[in-house]
């Protein structure tokens, strides 16, 4: 999925006019005998989306010497549909000098920083995504996808209505953008403003009406809503268009919602049989089998989902809980461990682990818990009763000092 975005962002950003790219690099380029027939070859074989074989002709060309604006532009643009991410941002900031000078009115000029910003987000580099789009808009301040890139690194970094700004900016260009439609309506779903959030998925159904993302998103919307007989509605016309592995693990959960173990069930299995490692039928088919005391069934999954998430909090704070009901303490105290490791903010698994080793008369690693779940927790209702399990640790404690 990765390569198949950029794959889109290149060759949208490549599209129209292309028959006359050679005639103008002829024009205004840096020619020579030494490389112009690779150059012209690259650009016919890129123009037809031949990228491997662009590349191969416009490699060498650079390799000869050429160091004009529009072939390394191309090739950059190669490197980037290949997912050589750090090569491409070497080749569109080569291409951007020869752009400045001789090509400053061709939308090369800011689509390569719009470019560079993408090869830094897939990189995770947001600040420098950040700045290139700003660059390119700058020179340009009605790229498209430049505006929709600074909605992007926006969301990411929870800049939610910011983002929203930017993501309107490019509807402003380009009305029917159903990407632009979708994120916005998760922006404001986000943002607790569900009504927005279906004006948004509405517009989108407008523009795409067997959109399987759309049906999806406002699945999830009328679920945040609280009408779950209106989002399985949605959710299963989704899945008319597309068997989708996530729609049919939403589908689980708003079934789970109305009590119905067995249609909650279907879908989960449906979800994993298209995608064995979904984090999310994982998960909660773990937690179906839970709720209805099906406990080694509910292990298992959660099992498998650390096998392939073994960072997941969630996971291992059921498998933990799991293992505790079982009376298998000390793999429960494991779970509960490795997930504070991960993030030692969370205030239920310090409560568990405080109560586990009061149970086993730990009274000091108890205390310690009790602790940090005051600490972290902001839920003041059960301060009286967590100080009461402190002051019978430290008279605990304090008898086992004056025994010894």
């Amino acid at each position: 999925m990765k390569k198949l975005i950029v794959f889109t962002a290149i060759v949208f950003l490549s599209g129209f006019a292309l028959a006359t790219e050679f005639t103008l690099y002829k024009k205004m380029g840096l020619t020579n005998p030494k490389w112009d027939l690779d150059v012209e070859k690259g650009f016919n074989r890129y123009e037809t989306f031949r990228y491997d074989e662009a590349m191969t002709y416009l490699e060498k060309a650079v390799n000869n010497g050429c160091d004009d604006g529009l072939v390394l532009y191309r090739l950059a643009a190669c490197y980037a549909n290949d997912e050589q991410y750090k090569k491409s941002i070497e080749y569109f900031k080569r291409a951007i000098k020869s752009l400045r000078s001789r090509y400053t009115k061709h939308r090369y000029y800011s689509d390569a920083y719009y470019n560079l910003g993408s090869a830094y987000m897939r990189l995770n580099d947001l600040e420098s995504a950040s700045s290139q789009y700003e660059e390119a808009i700058r020179i340009n301040p009605k790229n498209f996808n430049a505006l929709k890139g600074l909605g992007f690194v926006c969301y990411e970094k929870g800049n939610l209505n910011k983002s929203a700004k930017y993501f309107r900016d490019a509807l402003d260009i380009n009305p029917k953008d159903c990407s632009s439609l979708l994120k916005l309506a998760t922006i404001h779903r986000r943002l607790k403003e569900n009504d927005k959030a279906l004006s948004y998925l509405n517009d989108a159904l407008k523009c795409n009406p067997n959109s399987y993302k759309v049906y999806t998103s406002m699945g999830v919307t009328y679920d945040a809503l609280g009408d779950i007989d209106k989002s399985i509605e949605c959710f299963k016309k989704a899945s008319d268009l597309k068997e989708d592995a996530l729609t049919y693990s939403y589908l689980g959960i708003a079934y789970m919602k109305k009590n119905n173990f067995q249609d909650a069930e279907n879908y989960f299995l449906k979800a994993e049989k298209i995608n064995p490692t979904l984090k999310e039928a994982l998960f909660n088919l773990g937690l179906l089998y839970f709720n209805n005391s099906e406990f080694d069934k509910a292990r298992e999954q959660y099992e498998t989902a650390l096998r392939e998430y073994p960072e997941d909090i969630a996971a291992l704070s059921m498998l933990g809980i799991i293992e505790e009901k079982a009376g298998n303490f000390d793999k429960a105290v494991k779970c509960y461990e490795k997930a504070l490791s991960i993030d030692g903010t969370i205030p239920v698994i310090h409560l568990n682990l405080a109560n586990i080793n009061f149970e086993l008369k730990k009274w000091d690693v108890a205390m310690s818990h009790y602790r940090a779940f005051m600490k972290y927790s902001k839920d003041a209702t059960m301060n009286k009763e967590i100080e009461q399990k402190i002051s019978e640790c430290e008279k605990m404690l304090s008898g086992s000092s004056r025994d010894n």
